[in-house]
């Protein structure tokens, strides 16, 4: 029986900044090499800003990024090879948000960007895994990197819509802008436990085990005492040298604290009053790893900056500067010591997962015929264009919802499909309550990519619903007609402005998604183009469809034919169905 659902709304999603620049890992074979510390630090202690801007407010970094990926703003993670130990496969990260881009900026107004990459992949069994675009502003200049926030889920199953990095378990893992593996950072219950760095300009990785080329080594802390011995043999242990690794302190009762445990590495121990309005809430990680000086050696940072080494970038062997070097390699004055800023910001917004499986979860398909229902499960079940990624890609609403979804008669005679809200006895619709019907004739004789098409065109009018229910988009009272959402949803994104580049961000933000599921789910046996003529389908009454394909174009035409060849599983003029028939 269909239970409506109430509508609960999610907590407040934290805000965070992660300082996890690896300052000195290495990436060649040396001695005494432990990770120094892990702290948590209040980022207004620090001075730092964080906040959300738009893209228009940082026209350098989008040019920087469309020169980087040739205009596509795409990236891509690299699948293994004798340069990377990524295990991913070849991921399309998709296009960088634009909306929800954090800037922060430190004392010395060193600006970084962190930009929410579209693709999350949460179907393996272990980990779930969201992408960061990382773009740097420093002395030496701009450079950009792949973050990956691989969390055990074990662990999200502890969080309740707010992330709490003070607990972290799982792997922090970085990626050139080109895709290539550089390093990695594991986390249990947030410590430190072990790294990998791999430097494509070296003689291979660098791990804590103090060995090269295999990444994969166990090691011993010690015990954190003064004095003794560093053994950088095979067993990886580093004796009781220069101490442990210290673990995340939470931050409680609207105090700092910044723990030290070893002389040799003694911090600033203070607390102080948080002004931070959500008082422990915006914190820090800062992930230190410090051994022995080698003048051959290249830290994290510098790998980033420089991946295919072309230029020196050890300015520090050619003119030993005190306080860093700019990118001239022209030594700085003290006043400039800091020559970019270390907090990363965390753009991963844990409730929105949370909510857009949710919304998966919630589909209930009991009264659907046995071939479209098969056809839904296919979706949900996709590794990397579920239903849950398409809701999440769309930018999740503020709470979860029901939808039903049966086969039967749509009340408009005309439409094969149609998504409205649920009505009680008194014929009051019901927030966060929709029911799709496909009409029994329409799945008897459509080819399955049809049916595929329109479970997600559904899946997409019911979304918009939501956002009408969560006050996002004003429409008039139980108006469900899916043209008037669209308009009603870009107004709101757009300030009741839209022009032709909004269309087009429209098209990215609604139909790319859709042509990307439809194109896994037919594992990619046609032309991208013909995927997204059919994501088009049924939207030709939108204004964004209208101010992107006129009438009268050959497109148009194309996108009108393709979609009714396969609705109706007959060949329309010189255009054929290439879907299966479910019959």
């Amino acid at each position: 029986m269909f239970e409506p659902s109430k509508n609960k709304p999610m907590p407040n999603t934290l805000k965070l900044l992660i300082l996890v620049f690896l300052i000195s890992i290495v990436s060649c074979t040396k001695d005494d090499v432990t990770i120094d510390a892990v702290t948590v630090i209040d980022s207004q202690e620090l001075k730092n800003e964080t906040k959300k801007i738009a893209s228009d407010k940082i026209p350098h970094i989008i040019d920087y990024l469309k020169k980087r990926t040739s205009g596509t703003m795409r990236f891509e993670i690299q699948s293994y090879n004798n340069d990377t130990r990524s295990i991913e496969p070849d991921l399309i990260l998709g296009e960088a948000q634009m909306d929800e881009i954090l800037e922060s900026i430190n004392s010395y107004d060193r600006k970084n960007y962190s930009f929410k990459l579209e693709t999350f992949n949460e179907r393996n069994p272990i980990y779930i895994s969201y992408f960061n675009l990382v773009v740097k502003e420093t002395l030496r200049g701009v450079y950009a990197y792949i973050a990956e926030y691989r969390m055990t889920r074990d662990w999200v199953g502890t969080q309740t819509g707010s992330l709490n990095m003070t607990t972290f378990t799982g792997e922090l893992v970085f990626y050139t802008d080109t895709g290539a593996y550089v390093g990695d950072v594991s986390m249990d219950n947030g410590t430190a436990t072990d790294y990998f760095l791999n430097d494509p300009c070296g003689d291979g990785g660098s791990d804590s085990d103090g060995n090269t080329d295999n990444g994969t080594g166990t090691w011993d802390t010690g015990t954190g005492d003064t004095g003794g011995d560093s053994d950088t043999g095979a067993d990886g242990d580093t004796g009781g040298g220069t101490g442990g690794i210290i673990s995340i302190t939470t931050v409680e009762n609207c105090e700092i604290e910044v723990p030290c445990s070893h002389p040799e590495h003694q911090v600033d121990h203070q607390t102080a009053p948080c002004t931070h309005p959500d008082c422990g809430i915006e914190f820090v990680i800062d992930i230190k790893f410090e051994g022995d000086e080698m003048t051959t050696s290249r830290n994290l940072g510098e790998v980033m900056r420089n991946p295919g080494c072309e230029t020196p970038d050890d300015c520090n062997q050619q003119n030993d500067c005190e306080f860093g070097f700019d990118e001239n390699c022209g030594c700085l004055p003290e006043e400039e010591e800091e020559i970019e800023n270390d907090e990363v910001g965390v753009n991963v917004d844990l409730e929105e997962y949370i909510i857009a499986n949710e919304i998966e979860d919630n589909i209930n398909s009991v009264n659907l015929d046995p071939c479209s229902n098969n056809i839904l499960t296919q979706l949900k079940n996709l590794q990397q264009n579920d239903i849950a990624n398409i809701i999440y890609r769309f930018g999740a609403p503020a709470s979860g919802y029901n939808l039903v979804m049966q086969t039967g008669v749509p009340s408009n005679p005309l439409h094969q499909a149609e998504t409205d809200w649920y009505y009680d006895v008194n014929g009051n619709a019901l927030p966060k309550n929709y029911v799709t019907v496909l009409r029994n004739s329409y799945t008897d004789q459509a080819t399955t990519i049809a049916i595929a098409r329109t479970i997600l065109h559904e899946i997409l009018h019911a979304y918009m619903l939501s956002k009408v229910d969560d006050g996002d988009a004003q429409v008039p009272v139980n108006i469900a007609e899916l043209p008037v959402l669209w308009d009603a949803v870009m107004a709101d994104l757009y300030n009741d402005d839209p022009e032709a580049v909004q269309h087009q961000q429209m098209a990215e933000k609604f139909i790319t998604p859709m042509r990307d599921a439809l194109r896994e789910w037919d594992n990619n046996q046609q032309s991208s183009r013909y995927y997204e003529d059919l994501a088009w389908g049924a939207l030709y009454e939108t204004s964004t469809f209208i101010d992107l394909y006129p009438e009268d174009s050959e497109s148009y035409t194309r996108i009108l034919r393709t979609n009714i060849a396969e609705d109706s599983n007959s060949p329309q003029e010189d255009i054929l169905p290439l879907g299966d028939s479910c019959q």
